[in-house]
C-alpha cells in the first residue's frame, strides 16, 4: 500500500510526507520500499545515497500512474486530502511557496470530501492565488482553470453580496478568459467585477 500512497504524492516524494501520510516510522516506511528500490522501480534522488532524508521518484511517470489507477477514486480522494492538509500545514506563505500548485491540486482533487467552511475558503483562495500565479508564467490555460476552480467553490448566493474576494474572482476570471481569447466571456466578468466593486473608492 505504501507505495500506491506515495504515487498520490507525486512522481517524487520524500520519506516524511510519506511516513506521515502511511501513519508508519520513517523507518518503517523506508523497510516497506526497500523492495521497490532494489527492483529500481523507484529510484534515490542525490549522490549520497539512500537514508532516512532521501528523496524519491518513480523510476517512470507510467509506474507512478499504474500505482495511482489501483486506487479506488474514495482512496485517492482520501490520501489527497491527507496529502494537502499536511503540506499546507507545514508550508509558511503558502500563497508564495513552491508547493503551492501540489496542495492546490491535492486538495481540488478531494473537494467533494471537504465540508468545513473556512477549509473551503482557504481552497478558493488557494486557486485565485495558483491562477495568479500561473498567468504570471503565461501558462494561461491552467490559470483559467484554477480561476474555474475558485468560482465553482463559491455559494451560489454568495454572488449576491459582493466582497473584495467576489470582486478580485471576477477581475482574475476576465483577465484569464482574455489572455485564453475568449473576449466576448471576459468583457461580461469584466462588467461584474465593475459592479461588485465595494466601494465608490473601489470604482
Amino acid at each position: 500500500g505504501t507505495i500506491k500512497i506515495a504515487s498520490c504524492i507525486g512522481s517524487d516524494f520524500d520519506l516524511k510526507i510519506l511516513s506521515e501520510i502511511t501513519g508508519l516510522s520513517q523507518e518503517e516506511t523506508f523497510d516497506q520500499l526497500s523492495e521497490a528500490i532494489q527492483l529500481g522501480i523507484i529510484l534515490p534522488k542525490g549522490t549520497h545515497g539512500v537514508d532516512l532524508l532521501s528523496e524519491f521518484s518513480f523510476q517512470h511517470d507510467k509506474i507512478q500512474q499504474a500505482a495511482f489507477s489501483l486506487l479506488s477514486k474514495e482512496e485517492r480522494q482520501h490520501t489527497q486530502l491527507k496529502i494537502g492538509r499536511l503540506l499546507l500545514q507545514e508550508t509558511e506563505s503558502v500563497e508564495d511557496s513552491d508547493v503551492l500548485y501540489d496542495i492546490t491540486d491535492h486538495l481540488n482533487s478531494a473537494q467533494e470530501l471537504i465540508r468545513d467552511k473556512a477549509e473551503i475558503a482557504q481552497l478558493v483562495r488557494l486557486n485565485l492565488a495558483a491562477s495568479k500565479r500561473a498567468q504570471t508564467a503565461t501558462a494561461y490555460q491552467p490559470a483559467l482553470t484554477y480561476i474555474h476552480q475558485a468560482m465553482e467553490l463559491i455559494d451560489a448566493d454568495a454572488w449576491g453580496h459582493p466582497t473584495a474576494l467576489t470582486r478580485d474572482l471576477y477581475v482574475q476570471r476576465a483577465e484569464s478568459e482574455h489572455l485564453c481569447g475568449n473576449n466576448s466571456i471576459a468583457a461580461e466578468y469584466f462588467d461584474k467585477a465593475v459592479s461588485h466593486a465595494s466601494s465608490d473608492l473601489d470604482r
